[in-house]
């Protein structure tokens, strides 16, 4: 494993200096944010190189990824979503990976310029985290997934191009950013088939 590294603004080498120093240590307080993370002085172990192996000789379309609690999966997935993803608050930046290059600033994946080329900032990404998620009834469990639903629609909303879509992707991509709407019993069925909805209207609008 390679060592934590102190992530800060300003000159990389100036970074560095400072983690070598053990000056002004924070501890993680990111809940699982990458980009929090970084912009905010954080110490980061480099995984970034997990990256590469998305795009291996005979990888799969669906990886499991297990490890005991605490040992950074959320992080982790945060860390690709914030490689990958070419929507940032709400709005696409394709083509502009300034944001990107910034937070991966001096990460063993910068050393591989062609995966960067050609993955950085790239794709709209899907990031839906379920560990909030949890409650004693099923009746407060499915209204916190319902928003949580909600939640990673809505990151779309700017982004998206309705014109670009049918009209009855158009009706599902807006039921899905209305949490009134997902409550009610009788659209169950849009919540069962959300993820697949929205992987259809992203690949519509984004190509």
């Amino acid at each position: 494993m390679s060592a934590g590294r102190r992530r800060m603004s300003g000159n990389h080498n100036r970074r560095q200096e400072l983690y070598d120093r053990k000056e002004g240590l924070v501890p993680d307080t990111s809940n699982g944010s990458f980009r929090y993370l970084m912009e905010n002085d954080g110490y980061y172990v480099d995984k970034t190189f997990v990256i590469k192996t998305l795009f291996a000789k005979g990888s799969k379309q669906v990886q499991l990824i297990t490890r005991p609690r605490r040992f950074g999966k959320s992080l982790t997935l945060s860390m690709l979503y914030s490689f990958f993803t070419c929507v940032i608050d709400g709005k696409e930046v394709k083509g502009d990976t300034s944001l990107h290059r910034k937070l991966f600033s001096g990460l063993k994946i910068t050393g591989d310029k062609d995966c960067c080329r050609e993955h950085m900032g790239q794709y709209p990404v899907i990031y839906l985290i379920f560990k909030d998620i949890g409650s004693p009834d099923f009746k407060t469990a499915y209204k916190n997934l319902c928003d949580a639903i909600v939640e990673v629609a809505g990151d779309f909303s700017e982004a998206v191009d309705v014109s670009k879509l049918s009209r009855v992707h158009r009706n599902a991509f807006m039921n899905l950013q209305n949490p009134a709407y997902l409550y009610r019993p009788g659209n169950r069925n849009l919540v069962e088939q959300s993820l697949e909805l929205l992987t259809k209207i992203l690949n519509a609008a984004f190509g």
